[in-house]
């Protein structure tokens, strides 16, 4: 018989922030699947590392305009975790994957071999399946590049008063066009790949959730899309991770207005 009394368990740690969707979904599927991880935070915008990296004085690690770079994280996070400065960062004893969809391949096929939230042995259904991911628009590959940074760390969306921008008015109408063909491509069944929640509808949800939240869109245009998203909201461990998303928001919204307050407002809307 084997012996598995000295196996030493494995530690993993998530790097990432509640405000972004990646890292939502990360956390429900390992929740989901009763892993034991830890959640190291990483404050955008204004660059906090969590007091475990922090170097000194608090305040002297926040960046100033010029240095927030790579998604306006701090340079600690650069060193430490991630050199090209993206987030979210699996980290299982010390080996580190850096992208989300390679994140959730990892977790799927390491920890949820009975395939309970993503089905991958029919190779058939999996290439039908698959595509849904490309959709959430929130798949960053880091050695590429990450072209929605500026966009959602820019106070237009996260204050009321700036909506009327004409780049928010832009984005947005961009957002509901996405949310037409969408629901236009909606499936019959209850969730994307069935009639069970999996991680491509959670991945899909925390991407919306984040743009119905911040922009302000409203899902009611859109019953196929808005159905779907209720169904995923029934979901504890959903809710679990939108009171996170909200509490973060609510934090950067009072950094924006305190930062615009003190310097008024960008030309550009970036901090």
């Amino acid at each position: 018989m084997g012996c598995t009394a000295n196996l030493k368990p494995q530690e993993i740690t998530i790097y990432g922030s509640s405000l972004s969707p990646s890292t939502r979904s990360i956390r429900w599927l390992l929740s989901k699947l009763l892993i034991q991880h830890k959640f190291e935070p990483v404050s955008i915008p204004g660059g906090i590392l969590s007091d475990k990296y922090q170097s000194g004085d608090r305040g002297q690690d926040k960046l100033e305009k010029e240095d927030c770079e790579a998604g306006f994280l701090n340079p600690l996070y650069s060193q430490k975790v991630n050199k090209n400065g993206y987030l979210p960062v699996f980290d299982i004893d010390g080996r580190k994957i850096y992208e989300a969809l390679s994140i959730i391949s990892y977790i799927l096929s390491k920890f949820d071999k009975s395939e309970l939230y993503y089905q991958r042995k029919d190779l058939f259904k999996k290439a039908q399946n698959d595509p849904w991911f490309a959709l959430s628009r929130h798949v960053d590959r880091p050695a590429i590049e990450m072209t929605r940074v500026d966009l959602k760390n820019s106070p237009i969306f996260y204050l009321d008063p700036l909506l009327d921008s004409g780049e928010s008015l832009e984005a947005i109408e961009n957002i509901k066009q996405y949310l037409d063909n969408l629901n236009e491509l909606w499936p019959s069944h209850g969730f994307l790949t069935g009639k069970q929640i999996s991680i491509v509808d959670v991945f899909l949800y925390n991407e919306i959730l984040n743009n119905v939240t911040i922009m302000k869109v409203d899902l009611a245009e859109f019953p196929k899309v808005k159905g779907w998203y209720e169904r995923v909201e029934q979901d504890n461990k959903i809710q679990n991770e939108k009171t996170m998303f909200q509490m973060e928001l609510d934090k950067q919204n009072s950094f924006q207005a305190t930062s615009l307050g003190k310097n008024g407002n960008d030309q550009n809307g970036e901090i």
